[in-house]
């Protein structure tokens, strides 16, 4: 439920995180799932042949499984620190947000957080103007900037992320602890 919380996030306020990494955390879950089952499987098959010794395939299951989470993990972390990296993208996607003239996505996060333009109310606000004055923080009577409020839902959401893939990691560490002995 969180996964698809946070993908939600991504697409309804343009947050500046892959929308392929909110795709495969939310896909997380159900991938563990099979591949446990297909671990699980080959263990039985293993136990029933008489074999005390993990098998290339049942090898190459858990391996899979463990990198696969460990990469999810990863780029969720990277969404989250140093803050101070995290405004490179943060500016990059409000400047790619104001050139293509994307009036719904600039709206729907100055709506979401209250706010007007990205560093200053008059910083690339929408409505777009040329001029001096913010007809934002004018109409709208918001004097905050988007960038501290937008930072943090990036951080959030990829700490929904990261805390998706940690629980699938602990879970299938558990249950490879737990599984039948085969060394």
């Amino acid at each position: 439920m969180k996964c698809r919380y946070a993908f939600y996030r991504i697409h309804s306020i343009s947050l500046p995180i892959p929308q392929a990494l909110g795709l495969f955390t939310v896909f997380l879950p159900l991938i563990t799932g099979i591949s446990s089952r297909g671990a699980n499987g080959l263990i039985q098959r293993a136990a029933k042949n008489g074999q005390e010794r993990l098998t290339i395939p049942l090898i190459a299951v858990i391996v899979f499984q463990l990198v696969y989470e460990t990469v999810i993990a990863t780029l969720a972390l990277t969404y989250i620190l140093p803050p101070s990296s995290l405004n490179c993208g943060l500016t990059e996607k409000w400047q790619q947000l104001y050139v293509r003239r994307n009036e719904n996505a600039v709206k729907n996060i100055q709506n979401a957080f209250e706010c007007c333009g990205f560093r200053t109310v008059k910083d690339r606000a929408w409505p777009f103007t040329d001029q001096s004055t913010s007809p934002c923080a004018v109409t709208l009577g918001r004097t905050k900037s988007c960038a501290g409020d937008w930072r943090k839902a990036e951080q959030v959401t990829a700490s929904l992320f990261l805390s998706v893939a940690i629980v699938v990691i602990a879970i299938t560490v558990w249950a490879i602890i737990l599984s039948e002995p085969l060394i």
